[in-house]
């Protein structure tokens, strides 16, 4: 059994860069993160690379297990803390910068913190390949702080991004935060995977909340 651990305050070699660690086992006793076989370092200040994290299946088909790591104060070209969440295929060995993930999903705003919430691996329609689910909780995509979770089918391209995504949840009011946390299942046990988003804002029944939306996979297009 393998282990991938997250240090999203990792301030080495810079503030809050952030990293993710791959320990590959048998484990016994206390193991510390000098011994990881692999550091995926975060790419600039404040990335907080590594606060969202989970193993991705297969994705490239290649028979290692990939890994999905969020770093949602990642600053791109659509500003600061739009996020990013990055995949990286493996074997994994060594130290791997930011930029030599397999594939980066960016933010497509300012603030949007994408990669704060993630999961993987899921088979959301059905043809065996692992897809991608990332949160946005901090979109504005239907008022501020809205919030939005994206999927991403297999093959997955090197550089996506939410407004290529194959599927799209929005939060459906100012300040839910939809996509604070994600998972995906079988629920009805018909072979596809089903989306639950979270929004622990939402007003539904009260102030603030909070409320879980769940999706079978049968019904998306």
């Amino acid at each position: 059994l393998d282990v991938l651990v997250g240090a999203p305050g990792r301030d080495v070699p810079l503030n809050s860069q952030g990293a993710a660690y791959v320990l590959y086992g048998p484990f016994l006793g206390t193991v510390p993160l000098s011994s990881a076989a692999a550091v995926l370092l975060g790419g600039d200040e404040d990335e907080q690379q590594g606060l969202a994290l989970a193993g991705a299946g297969d994705l490239n088909d290649d028979g290692f297990g990939d890994v999905l790591v969020g770093a949602p104060g990642a600053t791109g070209l659509a500003g600061a803390e739009s996020g990013q969440v990055r995949a990286y295929y493996g074997p994994l060995a060594g130290v791997t910068p930011a930029v030599s993930a397999s594939v980066q999903v960016a933010g497509e705003a300012a603030g949007d913190l994408l990669g704060r919430a993630l999961w993987g691996p899921c088979d959301i329609d059905g043809d065996g390949g692992w897809d991608l689910l990332v949160g946005a909780p901090l979109a504005d995509a239907d008022g501020v702080d809205s919030g939005s979770a994206h999927v991403f089918y297999s093959p997955l391209q090197a550089q996506e991004s939410p407004s290529a995504d194959d599927h799209s949840y929005v939060g459906i009011g100012i300040g839910d935060h939809s996509s604070s946390a994600l998972a995906c299942g079988d629920f009805d046990l018909d072979g596809l995977s089903d989306v639950v988003v979270g929004a622990p804002y939402h007003d539904g029944t009260g102030a603030d909340a909070g409320v879980v939306f769940v999706q079978l996979g049968s019904s998306l297009p």
